[in-house]
C-alpha cells in the first residue's frame, strides 16, 4: 500500500508542476514547525499501558488550488521523537510519513482563509525500548485537518492548522503546528 500512496502522491506533485506552468498563481510550497503528540492506552498480559509521548513536529509540502475553494496538498510529516516510560523503561516512537490531503477552503476577508481537509497518510513507526528492544509498523491512516491562512502578500502567507492522524492502535496522533506557505505567480 505504501508504494501506491508514494506513486499516487509522485504523481499528484508532477501532475501539480506541469498544471503550474499554465496557471502558476495555484501552486504554493510550504513549511511549518508546531508540538507533536501521540497517545495510547493498552492492557499487556495484566499490566496496564498508558503512553503518553510529545516532541515538537514539522512538515514540509506542495499545494495545488483548483480554485478559491478547492485544492490538493501533498507533504511529508516528521512528529519528532515521541517519548514515555513504562515500568521504569523508556519507550521511543519515531514517527513519519507521507500524506495526501484534498482541502475545502472558505475565503472569510481579503487576507484571511479558513480550511479544512480530508486525507490519507502512509505512516511508518519505529519503536525502541532499551529493556523491550524495538519494532517497525507501517500504515495507512484517515488524516484530517482545520486552519487559517494568513495572506501578508500575494505570495506570502502564514498558516496556523491542526492535523489529526487514525493511527490504528492509538488514541490520539496529531499535530498542532505554524507555518509559511510561498505562492509562485
Amino acid at each position: 500500500m505504501k508504494s501506491k500512496l508514494m506513486a499516487f502522491a509522485g504523481v499528484l506533485c508532477i501532475t501539480s508542476l506541469i498544471v503550474s506552468g499554465a496557471n502558476a498563481e495555484g501552486f504554493s510550497a510550504g513549511a511549518s514547525i508546531g508540538s507533536s503528540k501521540g497517545e495510547f492506552s493498552e492492557s499487556i498480559e495484566g499490566f496496564d499501558l498508558d503512553f503518553d509521548g510529545s516532541d515538537v513536529g514539522f512538515k514540509v509540502f506542495g499545494k495545488y488550488m483548483f480554485n478559491d475553494n478547492w485544492g490538493l496538498e501533498v507533504g511529508y510529516v516528521d512528529f519528532g521523537t515521541l517519548s514515555d516510560k513504562f515500568l521504569g523503561f523508556d519507550i521511543d516512537v519515531d514517527l513519519s510519513g507521507f500524506d495526501v490531503f484534498l482541502i475545502g477552503s472558505v475565503p472569510v476577508s481579503e487576507s484571511v482563509d479558513l480550511f479544512g481537509k480530508a486525507g490519507m497518510a502512509d505512516l511508518e513507526a519505529e519503536i525502541s525500548s532499551p529493556g523491550f528492544g524495538s519494532d517497525s509498523a507501517d500504515e495507512t491512516d484517515l488524516a484530517v485537518g482545520i486552519g487559517a491562512k494568513f495572506h501578508t502578500s500575494d505570495t506570502f502567507s502564514i498558516l496556523a492548522e491542526w492535523e489529526w492522524f487514525d493511527v490504528e492502535d492509538t488514541d490520539a496522533v496529531w499535530i498542532l503546528s505554524l507555518g509559511i506557505e510561498v505562492g509562485f505567480n
